[in-house]
């Protein structure tokens, strides 16, 4: 699958990746993930509602925040990938 974007954390020891929401022909992808150094997935990013994947994320000193094709801004638990806070933005 195409990654869009990759970007290290927890030390760099982990890396939470973006990959391509077109590569799945299925209404609900967890596209968004965290990988090891050795690739296995520590993680899946949880989905704000059914049939919906992410578009882009960022990691800023208030966490790691991911942005739905549903319009939905959610903060995403660094070590589970479970959502902390969830606000829709449209």
């Amino acid at each position: 699958m195409t990654v869009f974007a990759a970007l290290p954390i927890d030390g760099e020891s982990q890396c939470v990746i973006l990959l391509d929401w077109m590569a799945s022909k299925e209404p609900t992808f967890e596209n968004l993930l965290c990988v090891d150094r050795d690739g296995r997935v520590i993680w899946k990013a949880e989905l704000p509602q059914s049939h919906d994947f992410y578009s882009t994320f960022e990691l800023s000193a208030d966490g790691l925040h991911a942005f739905s094709f549903s319009c939905f801004r959610v903060k995403l638990d660094t070590k589970t990938g479970q959502i902390l806070e969830s606000q829709f933005t449209k």
